[in-house]
C-alpha cells in the first residue's frame, strides 16, 4: 500500500487519547463526562489543557464554557473532564458542543484526534394544536389540524387525540374520516416535528385513519351552526403548549330554494313565488323537457317574480343556488 505511513509516539512520553468522542448529556443529567486515557511513560506528570467550543449549543445558556488543565499524576492511567451541563424550561432542539484537548506538554503527546463531541438531548418536549380550518360545511371531508412537537425528538412519542361533541352529535353530524370511533393516535417517528396519523390496533380497527381528518353529514346543522371539539389527551412525557382543544363549526346547511306557482296576475302574466336563504343568489331556468335548461333571470331576493313574456303550457321552473 502506497501513502501509508505508521508513526510511534516516543516511548518516553505519555500518550494521552480521548476514549469518548461521542458523549450524550442529558439536559437535566448534570455534568457532560469526557473520558481521557493515559498510556506509554505513566511514571510522569501531564498536564492537558482543554478548552470547550460551542456548535449548536452556547456557553453560559446550554452549558458552562469551560478552559483549563487537567492533570495526569504518575501513575495515573484514566481521568475524567466534565462540563457542567444547564437545564431550562424551554422545549429545545438536539444541541451540540465540542471539547478540545490543545496540548500535553512537555512530558506528553496526543494519539488519536483530541476532541470530543457533546450533544445535549432536552428534558422538555411538548405538541401544540395548529387549526387548519375553523369551520366546516355539511357533506365534507377535511383536515381540521395538526399536531407539532417542540424539544426532544430523538424519541418516539404518541398523542391521543380525541374528538368532543358538543352541539354537534357524534356519528350523526360528524366522525373521525372512515370509523366510527372519537379517538385516535399521532405517531412521532425519531426526528419528527410532525405527527403521523397511527394506525389503531384491536377489534374493528383495520385501518389507518387521520384523527384529525373529519367527515361531517350532509345534512348536518341544518336548524343552525353546531359544534364539537379536537382535543389533544398527551402522555406524561409530552406537555401541550397553548391549547389542548380546538372548537370546529359545522356551518349551517342552506335551505332549500322553493318555488311555487301563483294565480296569474291581471293580464294573464304568470307568477311564481320564491323562497330562498337569506343573502343568497338563485338561478330561476326553464326548461320544456327537463334535460336542457335556460336561464331566465338571477333572483337575489325571495319574492314573487312575474314573468311576462308568454309561458308554454308543457314548461317547467326551478331555482338554483349556485
Amino acid at each position: 500500500m502506497d501513502n501509508v505511513y505508521l508513526v510511534h509516539p516516543p516511548a518516553e512520553l505519555a500518550w494521552i487519547r480521548v476514549v469518548t468522542p461521542a458523549v450524550a448529556a442529558a439536559e437535566n443529567g448534570g455534568d457532560a463526562e469526557i473520558q481521557l486515557e493515559r498510556r506509554g511513560n505513566v511514571d510522569l506528570s501531564v498536564d492537558v489543557r482543554f478548552a470547550t467550543q460551542d456548535s449548536g449549543a452556547v456557553g453560559g445558556v446550554d452549558y458552562e464554557p469551560r478552559r483549563g488543565t487537567l492533570t495526569f499524576a504518575p501513575g495515573e492511567t484514566q481521568k475524567s473532564l466534565r462540563v457542567p451541563v444547564l437545564d431550562n424550561s424551554i422545549p429545545d432542539p438536539l444541541r451540540s458542543f465540542g471539547v478540545w484537548l490543545l496540548d500535553a506538554g512537555a512530558n506528553g503527546v496526543f494519539i488519536g484526534t483530541p476532541f470530543a463531541g457533546v450533544s445535549i438531548r432536552d428534558d422538555e418536549s411538548e405538541v401544540a394544536l395548529e387549526p387548519l380550518v375553523s369551520t366546516l360545511p355539511p357533506g365534507t371531508n377535511a383536515v381540521v389540524a395538526q399536531v407539532q412537537r417542540r424539544g426532544d425528538l430523538t424519541l418516539p412519542r404518541v398523542v391521543g387525540v380525541e374528538l368532543v361533541p358538543q352541539t354537534a352529535a357524534l356519528n350523526i353530524a360528524f366522525t373521525m374520516t372512515g370509523l366510527s370511533t372519537n379517538q385516535g393516535w399521532v405517531f412521532f417517528d425519531v426526528g419528527a416535528s410532525v405527527g403521523a396519523p397511527r394506525l389503531n390496533q384491536g377489534p374493528g380497527f383495520s385501518r389507518r385513519e387521520d384523527p384529525l381528518a373529519v367527515s361531517t353529514d350532509s345534512s348536518a346543522a341544518a336548524e343552525g351552526p353546531e359544534t364539537f371539539l379536537v382535543r389533544l389527551t398527551p402522555s406524561a412525557d409530552l406537555r401541550v403548549a397553548g391549547q389542548n382543544e380546538l372548537p370546529i363549526r359545522i356551518a349551517r346547511a342552506p335551505a332549500p330554494p322553493r318555488l311555487e306557482v301563483l294565480p296569474p296576475a291581471p293580464g294573464g302574466a304568470l307568477r311564481l313565488s320564491l323562497t330562498l336563504e337569506t343573502g343568497s343568489i338563485g338561478r330561476l331556468e326553464v326548461s320544456e323537457d327537463l334535460s336542457q335548461w335556460q336561464l331566465v333571470r338571477v333572483v337575489e331576493s325571495s319574492g314573487v317574480v312575474t314573468l311576462t313574456q308568454p309561458v308554454k303550457p308543457a314548461e317547467f321552473f326551478r331555482v338554483v343556488i349556485p
